[in-house]
């Protein structure tokens, strides 16, 4: 396996960039928009701990991915839209998984279940 990968320029132009300097790349780049990204975590998750969850996901897809990222466009846009999507996928995911119960059933709980009976 190659250490450097193909990236686009600027210009458009096809480059080779090495894993170190992709890595610095994006460090110097993507790393300055961490307290943005937290503060819109933040908006979604309304939890600290899932916000922290939320940004570090976003910058491992985001790091994943950087070889991908054109240089010349927009780069906070480019990660607001990997914490949105990763955002969304973690919630559909989240309403598939069935609540956890603790085995104790309610009064209430049987009177709903004795309700929707034919």
């Amino acid at each position: 396996m190659s250490s450097e990968i193909e990236v686009r320029t600027p210009a458009g132009l096809l480059a080779k960039e090495s894993v170190v300097e992709r890595t610095a790349r994006f460090e110097r780049d993507a790393m300055q928009y961490t307290n943005q990204l937290y503060a819109a975590a933040m908006r979604y998750t309304k939890n600290p701990h899932d916000a922290q969850d939320l940004v570090q996901d976003t910058y491992a897809k985001a790091f994943t991915s950087f070889h991908q990222f054109e240089p010349g466009t927009n780069l906070k846009a480019w990660l607001y839209r990997i914490l949105t999507t990763t955002f969304i996928n973690t919630y559909r995911k989240d309403q598939r998984r069935p609540l956890i119960s603790d085995g104790e059933v309610e009064d209430w709980q049987l009177a709903a279940a004795a309700s929707h009976t034919s």
